[in-house]
């Protein structure tokens, strides 16, 4: 306490009886502080423990420094520091990969809903030697609670998709007229990819945003966009086989019409270009002149832990 006199200032500290390791729980102990100056007294409240809860949004990192851990006293040498996690139980649990807890800043990488309930600890230890004998003292700070919010999986961006033969010429009548399937590829396009969300874009542009989250797709038989009518005119002969070629992976959907996997249980936000790996084979046959199209329905949803 700063004085600028002479005048005694007699200081106590008065604990509840029941301030045990188990009350240290949440936000720490309350305690009391009593001054005495020259006749005067006051009093204030404190709390014992040096940690507080914390709260995050899943997905986001972790990143918190006690500022108690700045005015240890008493400290010998380079301290270590060791956080510790708890469940509800009070027994000891692993943190995540990537997780630092070495240091006085924990940090925590793409928090996941595991943690949310979940009690963290710090204890500060170093070494006091005393001619040939070592002894290691260890500070614990109170347990506070780990607050995650759930956040949902969002879809932001997905593709036109535009096909042509290998030449980038579009396919004729007579390249249906063959024996072998009619294999098309994805045009490249040049348009701008913006961080606003669209539905179809024409840069084969795909974005989802989200912690953890699976993605699907259901492409519709191809019809003719003036009659509607299926290509070669019958439904069996309008399914195409798609080949998606994305985040290095080859991904096989068959157009029927069906909601099939594209991504599964991802925990990263996805912002990622079709490449030209991506084709649709279609069954050879007689097919009227006309422009087909396949619609495309995209679908996300939150994956399980």
């Amino acid at each position: 306490m700063d004085r600028t006199d002479s005048s005694l200032v007699n200081l106590t500290t008065t604990v509840p009886a029941s301030a045990t390791d188990a009350s240290l729980k949440n936000e720490g102990t309350a305690a009391t502080l009593h001054a005495t100056s020259n006749g005067l007294t006051g009093t204030t409240q404190v709390t014992v423990g040096g940690i507080t809860s914390q709260t995050l949004n899943e997905g986001a990192t972790l990143s918190y420094h006690p500022t108690a851990l700045d005015h240890l006293t008493g400290v010998v040498g380079t301290p270590t520091y060791t956080w510790h996690l708890y469940n509800a139980n009070n027994q000891e649990q692993s943190w995540p990969d990537q997780s630092v807890t070495n240091k006085p800043t924990l940090t925590v990488p793409n928090a996941s809903m595991a943690l949310d309930g979940m009690y963290f600890q710090v204890t500060v230890s170093w070494q006091v030697t005393s001619g040939s004998n070592t002894t290691t003292i260890n500070r614990y700070s109170n347990i506070a609670q780990l607050h995650v919010n759930q956040q949902s999986a969002q879809l932001i961006a997905v593709p036109n998709m535009m096909f042509a033969k290998a030449d980038g010429q579009d396919p004729t009548v007579e390249d249906f007229a063959g024996t072998t399937p009619v294999v098309l590829r994805l045009k490249n396009t040049s348009q701008n990819q913006t961080s606003q969300a669209y539905d179809g874009n024409n840069a084969n542009f795909l974005s989802v945003k989200g912690p953890q989250w699976s993605l699907a797709v259901a492409f519709n038989p191809f019809r003719q966009t003036a009659s509607n009518a299926f290509l070669g005119g019958q439904t069996s002969t309008a399914i195409g086989q798609f080949n998606l070629g994305l985040n290095g992976q080859n991904i096989a959907i068959t157009g029927d019409g069906n909601n099939q996997p594209v991504l599964t249980n991802q925990t990263r936000d996805l912002n990622a270009t079709l490449n030209t790996n991506t084709t649709v084979t279609l069954p050879n046959g007689a097919v009227k002149r006309g422009t087909y199209q396949s619609i495309a329905t995209w679908t996300v949803t939150r994956a399980p832990q």
